[in-house]
């Protein structure tokens, strides 16, 4: 996941659900993609696949050994399944559910007393919706940053524990001067846009296929956090907090730029939620996104 305000894909369906982001940060950044692996090393290269081999967060492997000596939620790197869940407002009356799931990969690590984490998103997917599935490249995946937030622990000695990431806010598309009000560029020809994925168009492209086929410009606005639980053996689940909005900048064909869908995050608050669970050394984008299916069981 900023999340939209509450998810708001402008024509497509719907939100995506941004890992916990970074404090502020203008223009290039947010997280979204579909289906399209990219991001970039989150640990170092190499090394057994998420959940794979001597490295996985098996019972031997190099996950936590009870709390660990960092107390609950020790140093070292994890991996996160989100699924955030909007209802969008249909043009023709109605509405219908979207789902986006995003893979992201975190390093936890301590700055004297606080717990920080910092946090890469990998993958981004979303279910072809009344025929229509949005598809955001590996160009979309690169632009979104790796963001850093801190974290709150609390609870029993012997746990289970709260924990609670910080608020976050991005921008994606844009470049404002007070990222948290001003109002987010609606024109490809507003000053304040820039080229986030540098893919040579206005904003962040996100590109259509099915029923409709073409590609759309973007900005966005998201806000977010997490809260959950977290276990002595790792694992975490919890909910996906935040908001998010978006403006259409022009499309290809022009005519997908006049449609309009709005969207809003499921009142349900189950419904956005979070797994979370250790990694070993060296796992990557490639490796978490082999091993998802099985990962976060």
């Amino acid at each position: 996941m900023s999340m939209r305000r509450a998810g708001q894909w402008a024509l497509w369906l719907a939100a995506a659900a941004l890992a916990p982001a970074c404090e502020s940060a203008e223009g290039a950044g947010g997280e979204a993609g579909f289906e399209v692996g990219g991001g970039g090393d989150a640990v170092d290269a190499g090394g057994d696949a998420a959940g794979g081999g001597d490295d996985g967060p098996g019972e031997d492997g190099a996950a936590m050994d009870a709390v660990g000596g960092d107390g609950p939620l020790p140093s070292g790197p994890y991996a996160s399944r989100q699924r955030f869940t909007s209802l969008v407002e249909l043009p023709i009356g109605g509405s219908s559910e979207a789902v986006t799931e995003s893979l992201v990969l975190h390093e936890v690590w301590r700055d004297g007393d606080a717990v920080r984490v910092s946090n890469r998103t990998c993958a981004v997917s979303q279910a072809e919706q009344a025929g229509v599935k949005p598809v955001f490249g590996p160009a979309f995946i690169e632009a979104l940053p790796v963001t850093e937030v801190g974290v709150t622990v609390s609870g029993p000695e012997v746990g289970p524990w709260d924990v609670v990431f910080e608020p976050d806010l991005i921008v994606m598309g844009a470049a404002l001067s007070d990222p948290e009000v001003d109002a987010l560029p609606s024109e490809a020809g507003d000053p304040r846009v820039v080229d986030a994925d540098e893919d040579g168009k206005p904003g962040l492209t996100v590109k259509l296929t099915g029923l409709i086929s073409g590609e759309v410009w973007v900005t966005q606005r998201n806000r977010g956090g997490m809260s959950g639980v977290v276990t002595a053996a790792g694992r975490m689940e919890g909910l996906l907090l935040g908001s998010s909005e978006q403006t259409t900048l022009g499309a290809e064909p022009a005519a997908l730029a006049s449609f309009s869908m709005s969207a809003d995050k499921h009142p349900d608050p189950d419904k956005s939620a979070f797994v979370w669970v250790p990694v070993g050394a060296g796992t990557d984008c490639a490796a978490l996104k082999a091993q998802a299916q099985t990962l976060f069981d």
